[in-house]
């Protein structure tokens, strides 16, 4: 059996197969580069808000084992310059700190401080909301201040 005389005529003319394939993967490949770009930046924000929480912890800790008591306000404002600053390099009006004194602590002349770090991390893809990520981070500190 024979082909029509046009199948027989376009069937081994592969002019132009590549830019066709491109244009049906390419999107696909950009995607999914940037999904991977996005998802870095998520964790690399995740892992600067633990250092973060750990920077200051051990601040508060040392402040108040050398007599100096800080406010909430104090350990919040210390939180966000150490966030802004090398190597966090955290975006300062995507982030949000409060620390609250908790006065029920189980132990005499222990204060506990309940700190809590927000953070919007930045979106590159276009069509994701910008506040699809939204971090949040909670650290206890416990100090003792009899």
């Amino acid at each position: 059996m024979k082909l029509p005389l046009i199948v027989r005529q376009i069937a081994p003319a592969t002019r132009g197969v590549a830019a066709v394939e491109f244009a049906l993967a390419a999107p696909l490949a950009l995607l999914l580069l940037f999904g991977v770009i996005q998802i870095g930046f998520v964790m690399q924000a995740y892992s600067s808000l633990r250092s973060v929480a750990g920077t200051v912890s051990r601040y508060t800790v040392v402040q108040y084992m050398t007599g100096n008591q800080l406010s909430d306000n104090q350990i919040a404002t210390v939180a966000v310059a150490q966030a802004i600053d090398n190597p966090y390099n955290l975006d300062g009006s995507q982030l949000d700190v409060t620390a609250v004194t908790d006065t029920v602590s189980g132990i005499t002349g222990v204060k506990k401080i309940n700190m809590t770090i927000d953070y919007v991390v930045p979106v590159i893809m276009p069509l994701i909301p910008r506040d699809s990520f939204n971090m949040q981070f909670e650290k206890s500190i416990y100090v003792y201040a009899p």
